[in-house]
């Protein structure tokens, strides 16, 4: 029972915003493949901070096709992303260049 209860919290605080579900390989796919078109009810800065996870995936073309070339679309392209939220990505994105330093 408290192993059930750690998955969902440790679930619940990765999941991103409340609601938020994770979106399948196929779901991305889809989003790149309609020229990163932001879906109704969803915002730019949520579905980047949601592929947080993609930018390590050792999947290329989630990692690349996907997650890069959504960043690229929404805060170069489109300019979709309010200059707070921008610090926001900069948080996140640099917290994840320290993930394994030091690791032998």
């Amino acid at each position: 029972m408290k192993a059930r209860l750690l998955v969902m919290l440790v679930a619940a605080t990765c999941a991103g915003p409340a609601g938020a579900q994770e979106r399948t390989r196929d779901q991305w796919l889809a989003l790149a493949k309609a020229d990163f078109a932001v879906p109704a009810g969803d915002t730019a800065i949520d579905l980047l901070v949601e592929m947080n996870a993609l930018l390590a995936s050792p999947d290329p073309v989630l990692r690349d096709e996907v997650a890069y070339s959504a960043a690229a679309a929404w805060i170069v392209g489109k300019r979709l992303v309010a200059p707070d939220d921008l610090r926001r990505l900069l948080t996140l994105w640099t917290a994840n260049l320290d993930d394994g330093l030091g690791a032998a």
